[in-house]
């Protein structure tokens, strides 16, 4: 962490850093030292550590401030409150899964499905569809 300030401090013009890492036995294999053993090819074997990745995002506030407050907004963060923004983001975002199922479900009956057990939450494809429609009700675009 050090060293990520050192690097803000001598490039004053960088906002933010993305410090990604990923470790898992497959990784492992993938780096290891030329000529150790690797894993085992062809077999399936419980990992000894079991693959994760994880991104930190690190910003400077005072370089990042004039990016992001044109789209802060002054509301209390209360999703309960459909007079806020955020509130009116929480109720219209647990409304979906259900006119979701609908919408699925007559896709797949439309198909032939008779099964039709839908996937346990909304389609990217469908709530990029709806978002419009909650757009017109909301003050920060």
């Amino acid at each position: 962490m050090e060293r990520l300030f050192v690097f803000f401090e001598d490039n004053p013009k960088v906002p933010q850093a993305l410090i990604a890492s990923e470790d898992g036995d497959v990784t492992r294999n993938l780096y290891r030292e030329h000529g150790t053993p690797g894993l085992q090819k062809n077999t399936q074997v419980v990992p000894t550590v079991f693959e994760s990745m994880t991104g930190l995002l690190i910003t400077r506030s005072d370089r990042v401030e004039r990016y992001i407050r044109p789209y802060a907004t002054n509301d209390a963060e209360d999703n309960q409150n459909k007079d806020t923004d955020l509130g009116k983001l929480w109720a219209f975002y647990w409304e979906q899964p259900r006119k979701f199922r609908k919408v699925y479900q007559d896709a797949q009956k439309t198909k032939g499905i008779k099964d039709l057990l839908g996937p346990g939450t909304i389609s990217t494809a469908y709530w990029q569809a709806q978002l419009p429609t909650l757009w017109k009700t909301i003050s920060n675009r």
